[in-house]
């Protein structure tokens, strides 16, 4: 039966591809041919080529001109074409041609001849010096192919590279100690591709060294070829003039604080914060002290690329200015780089309002108003002042339902200062500025609000604190003292006073690992819950690997682990900081807090929430047509208790006590707001028996309350992870 399959399934796409090929053809003249591409086969003269298909294919690439799109021997775009040419043209046939359409690509006889050269380069850019080429043109009916032949013999390799030995200037001398750090290895084949990434290193390594004025151009390789052991030498040469020669010190700074194009530069400063450093501005605004500490540089330093290209991402941290610029005048003759600070301001203030969608933990969502009020130089150093008024009607989406069910109203502000502050930096134990590539901040943050479910509880919070944050790489914020006060209706439980101090870690920008990313994040809380005298510690981590498959589509996998332990024998983490699963962010097939901890069905938990959390995602997306993108997924895991019958023993129940689901999704992925589709099936439940609990049986999709109970409809704003 699947051999039918198949043999039905493969006359269907032959058929399909000698109807597109018979539609372009028809309207080929006599002597025309369509360029169907071409192919290149190559062989050693003596010996194989090692990586010879991986070779060929580089080669294939090279090969112009580039024939229709084929897709399994179909060409869809040139059969697009063929329908709407000729026929009467119209504005719709006109558009579908021109968007969907592909003209022919037509055989000229030149083709092969103009083809040679290139694949004599990239061959001998791989180290195939010596490659002979012919080809064979290959028709079949109306169609024309170039099929290619190269001979050659194993590829050079390299057998030394030299560096300057003698240091006649100040410019070779950096080439020498630079030379420890080089790419090129000997005994390893040619690459073009090798000698171009030394140029840019050695020009790197130079413009991080105070040579301004260099530039790659100027770093020429002498090649001496040996035909006995087919291997080439080489020696780094410079060939730059004496402005390129010299490093150069920074000279004077001049810093333009409301720096406009079209007005000319002012000749009389406004104050001069250091010597050789004068800072201009017709209507002062900004601290000159302030915008300094932004600046990685000084008069008399030695000039590093390094240095410019992280000042200027400090300055832009500082979100006051609009344009940031710094440029120089160079001095030859002194060997002073003269610098000239252009920044122009933001608007002082801010007043703008946002209609958004949002998404909750716990599975509610719904459209959402936030107004916000922003002064972005409060006290004269890029001090910003941001106060914030939101409210939200949202619903239980996950439930099947599609009404109201409850609200959120919340009131924020914050002071952020551009720079540390406070007691550590007043003794010397935080450096204020810093000297990372962004500027570190801190913060007077609070928030106020309330969230009602109508069928449900009630929560009012506040929260209040103290933020300290390093952006980079591996961005940290600590918070030194976090105060909250929770109220909840009296039905649902008593007041809390949270007392925390709270480290976090996170790689905020996804860290690419050749065609791998990931990103990593961790919460480590202590804290004290007043009222009740309780001691607690709290860590979560969560990490993301992302790896493309094929074009358009990646498999994405993320766990989270998290664990926390309060003080005393029977005590638990209070409720705030307690743990769930479930919902459109983690476990798919089940609604958020809906079972669990450990074994404990949903009939019988009043609080599904846990100590100990490990969930576990992957999922394979993949594009579909244009803004719609496809996807498959599978998530596990669940909570335990730190004490008591349901406390995690060992790691074996991480597994036999995990619930797992399946489902896939749709999601409308327009670049600016992603509206995800999500539907989760139950395939392992851990509140059953213990030899009970895959879903093998009892599937009954006809039965409208098994559907309600076990088809879990996830609508959400943004990807789940």
């Amino acid at each position: 039966m699947r051999c039918i399959l198949y043999t039905r399934r493969t006359l269907l796409i032959g058929l399909l591809a000698l109807l597109t090929l018979g539609c372009a053809t028809a309207q080929l003249d006599d002597g025309e041919y369509l360029y169907t591409g071409g192919s290149v086969q190559i062989s050693g003269e003596d010996e194989a080529i090692q990586g010879r298909r991986s070779l060929e294919r580089s080669v294939e690439s090279s090969l112009t001109p580039q024939p229709n799109t084929s897709i399994l021997g179909i060409r869809p775009g040139l059969w697009v074409y063929g329908v709407t040419e000729g026929a009467e043209d119209t504005l719709l046939r006109g558009w579908i041609r021109e968007r969907f359409g592909e003209s022919p690509v037509l055989f000229d006889e030149e083709i092969p001849a103009q083809t040679v050269p290139a694949i004599e380069d990239t061959l001998f850019n791989r180290g195939f010096f010596d490659a002979d080429v012919s080809w064979d043109v290959e028709h079949a009916r109306r169609t024309a192919s170039v099929h290619y032949t190269v001979l050659t013999r194993p590829a050079w390799t390299i057998r030394s590279i030299d560096f300057p030995d003698e240091a006649t200037d100040t410019l070779t001398q950096a080439i020498m100690d630079s030379s420890g750090a080089t790419l090129v290895e000997t005994g390893v084949p040619y690459r073009l591709d090798t000698l171009i990434s030394e140029r840019e290193r050695i020009d790197r390594h130079l413009r991080e060294r105070g040579f301004f004025a260099f530039n790659p151009a100027y770093i020429v390789f002498d090649a001496e070829l040996d035909e006995q052991d087919r291997s080439v030498s080489l020696t780094v040469a410079i060939e730059a003039p004496e402005e390129a020669r010299i490093a150069y010190e920074i000279g004077s700074i001049a810093i333009y604080a409301d720096y406009a194009p079209d007005r000319t530069l002012p000749d009389e400063a406004s104050a001069e914060p250091a010597e050789d450093i004068r800072y201009f501005e017709e209507h002062p605004r900004f601290d000159p002290e302030r915008i300094l500490g932004a600046l990685l540089f000084r008069p008399g330093d030695i000039h590093d690329r390094r240095a410019h290209i992280a000042s200027l991402s400090r300055l832009n941290s500082m979100d006051s200015f609009r344009f940031v610029n710094i440029r120089y005048q160079p001095d030859p003759d002194t060997g002073l780089l003269h610098t000239e600070v252009l920044l122009t301001p933001l608007a002082q203030r801010n007043v703008e309002g946002e209609l958004s969608a949002v998404q909750r933990f716990d599975g509610f969502a719904g459209p959402a108003f936030r107004v916000g009020y922003t002064d972005r130089n409060l006290y004269g150093g890029g001090e910003q002042l941001n106060l914030g008024l939101g409210a939200s009607l949202e619903t239980r989406i996950t439930g099947g339902s599609f009404r109201f069910e409850g609200y959120e109203i919340e009131m924020d502000g914050s002071i952020r200062f551009p720079r540390s502050v406070g007691p550590l930096t007043a003794l010397g134990v935080i450096s204020p500025y810093g000297s990372g590539s962004q500027l570190p901040r801190s913060s007077m943050r609070f928030a106020v609000r309330r969230r009602e479910r109508f069928e449900g509880d009630r929560v009012e919070e506040a929260s209040t604190g103290l933020v300290y944050e390093w952006p980079g790489t591996v961005s940290q914020e600590w918070r030194p003292v976090e105060l909250t006060v929770i109220r909840r209706d009296e039905d649902e439980g008593v007041n809390q006073l949270l007392l925390e101090s709270i480290w976090r870690a996170d790689t905020s920008d996804t860290i690419a690992t050749t065609d791998m990313q990931y990103r990593l994040a961790a919460d480590a809380v202590a804290g004290t819950e007043v009222f009740e005298s309780t001691t607690f510690v709290r860590l979560d981590t969560d990490s993301r690997l992302f790896v493309p498959v094929v074009a358009d589509s990646l498999l994405a996998l993320r766990t989270r682990i998290g664990a926390g332990r309060a003080g005393g024998a029977e005590s638990r983490l209070p409720d705030a900081r307690r743990f769930i699963v479930g919902g459109s962010t983690g476990l798919r097939g089940f609604a958020p807090a809906s079972f669990g901890p450990g074994t404990i069905s949903p009939e019988d938990t009043d609080d599904a929430s846990g100590d100990i959390r490990f969930e576990s995602s992957v999922e394979y997306r993949f594009g579909i047509a244009g803004w719609v993108k496809g996807a498959v997924f599978a998530d596990a895991g669940n909570t335990w208790t730190a004490t008591g019958p349901e406390r995690l023993r060992s790691a074996g129940q991480l597994f036999s006590e995990s619930a797992v689901n399946a489902g896939a999704g749709l999601r409308v992925d327009p670049g600016v707001l992603v509206v995800r589709f999500d539907l989760g099936i139950p395939l392992r439940k851990p509140w059953r028996d213990a030899g009970d609990r895959w879903m093998t049986d009892g599937w009954d999709i006809g039965n409208r309350d098994w559907r309600r109970e076990n088809l879990i409809i996830n609508l959400a704003i943004g990807y789940p992870f």
